[in-house]
């Protein structure tokens, strides 16, 4: 415990805060956030800032750094703060040439079932903007999954099946998140990943196996990412979804990369950050490639710039985006993989998020209606999200008893489902249906929405 007359002002700290042009009330409310992503519930306010100022220490101040970086569009380390040396960075590791992605899925499956995600650091604003593009880093990628193949461990030597035992279990894992939500094989999933496919990426094997092994893994780990952020587990989400990037590029694998990019995309949306969310699909769009792609997967890597584009309310490019989406879905002839799945649902499913975030919501329900109303039997847990958007869409518009209706399916589908994205979807729908209370409807919906004990 640092006494109070021991404390020095914190210059630099002040400084950045000048910089970025914030009150202390509202940079405390930015730390809050930063610290909700990561899970942790944070009440910081305009004393907490003085104290800081002061030379008291946070408990998190890589959550404050973030806060910052976020407001200036840069990087800022903890020594920029004042609070030490920044000897761990808590987005992507930028030296990608000495990353052993085994040791990394290792340790991070650890740190992720220890439920010490505070260790990790918040979600990494910066760390978005830090990734190299395809062309950068394909060159590169290609030489590393040589140099891990004169390298790897002597002892048990893997072959195609193993690879194909990974793409079997990925394929299942999906089929599992689909009906049931990402919930129930979540940490399974990890696991396999963090140990198994870990393991095999340690194992001897001739070249070409090892670079469909990178493959494989990368998609693996883009699922697991995938399912973290579905379970609003943001901070792991995020270095799983570095660590899928690093995989790729040890394959070779553009369209790989793409992908994994799309899913970052998706989330910094999802988190309110919309510049960085164009940013990520625009980089996604380069590394599917151009004319030569393959139409299904460039259409599912398009859909995300669309909806980005929509968020950051930039109409023309929103939909021209859309417009590219569409042309390549037509040109598209087969049903793609569990990290390239899209098809007219899908698509209406894009449509209504773009148009939501260009503010017209009478486009934005019609598109997710046709949504749900493609949507396959089988995938429940995407019917569900769309039901609560939907329904927040029609409640917008003034028709109550439709959000009513779309609501109930929504119940109805949760009933089967562990997912924190439809889990969030129920809360936001008890807040917005308890000023409606008195309508039968609504009061329907509020007591079959009952938390536990409330």
């Amino acid at each position: 415990m640092v006494n109070e007359s021991e404390r020095t002002s914190n210059r630099a700290l002040r400084a950045l805060i000048a910089e970025a042009g914030c009150t202390y009330a509202s940079l405390a409310r930015s730390v809050n956030a930063v610290g909700a992503e990561a899970g942790v519930g944070l009440r910081y306010a305009k004393p907490s800032v003085a104290q800081w100022l002061d030379g008291a220490r946070p408990r998190e101040p890589l959550f404050v750094a973030e806060a910052l970086a976020r407001r200036l569009g840069r990087p800022v380390p903890l020594s920029d703060i004042g609070m030490g040396p920044s000897d761990a960075d808590p987005g992507v590791a930028p030296d990608w040439d000495r990353l052993d992605p085994a040791t990394a899925l290792a340790d991070l499956g650890s740190i992720v079932n220890r439920r010490t995600l505070i260790t990790m650091g918040p979600y990494s604003l910066a760390a978005a903007w830090r990734l190299p593009d395809w062309e950068e880093i394909a060159d590169r990628g290609a030489l590393v999954a040589t140099a891990s193949a004169s390298t790897a461990a002597s002892g048990p030597r893997i072959g195609v099946k193993d690879v194909e035992a990974v793409r079997a279990m990925t394929n299942m894992f999906c089929e599992v998140d689909d009906a049931h939500g990402s919930g129930q094989v979540r940490e399974t999933a990890l696991a396999y990943l963090g140990r198994d496919v870990a393991g095999f990426l340690r194992a001897d094997a001739p070249g070409p196996v090892r670079r469909e092994l990178h493959r494989a893994a990368s998609m693996l780990a883009y699922i697991v990412g995938w399912y973290h952020w579905d379970s609003e587990l943001h901070v792991p989400a995020q270095r799983l979804y570095g660590l899928a990037l690093r995989l790729a590029a040890a394959a070779d694998d553009g369209p790989g990369y793409a992908t994994v990019l799309r899913g970052m995309s998706v989330q910094a949306g999802g988190l309110g950050h919309h510049g960085t969310a164009v940013h990520l699909a625009e980089q996604a769009v380069t590394a599917a490639g151009g004319v030569g792609a393959q139409p299904l997967h460039r259409a599912f890597v398009m859909a995300s710039l669309a909806a980005a584009n929509g968020g950051r309310r930039d109409r023309r490019s929103a939909l021209a985006a859309l417009t590219a989406t569409e042309h390549a879905l037509h040109r598209a002839d087969t049903a793609s993989g569990p990290t390239g799945g899209f098809h007219v649902a899908s698509f209406e499913h894009t449509i209504a998020l773009t148009c939501r975030g260009l503010g017209d919501v009478r486009a934005g329900a019609a598109a997710m209606v046709r949504s749900n109303r493609a949507r396959p039997a089988s995938e429940r847990r995407h019917r569900a999200v769309s039901s609560g958007i939907l329904a927040e869409l029609l409640l917008d518009l003034g028709r109550l008893d439709e959000a009513c209706a779309a609501w109930a399916d929504l119940l109805a589908d949760r009933e089967h489902l562990r997912c924190g994205q439809v889990d969030t979807a129920v809360a936001t729908m008890r807040a917005k249906l308890r000023p409606h209370a008195r309508v039968p409807a609504a009061s329907a919906l509020l007591d079959r929405a009952r938390p536990p004990g409330g």
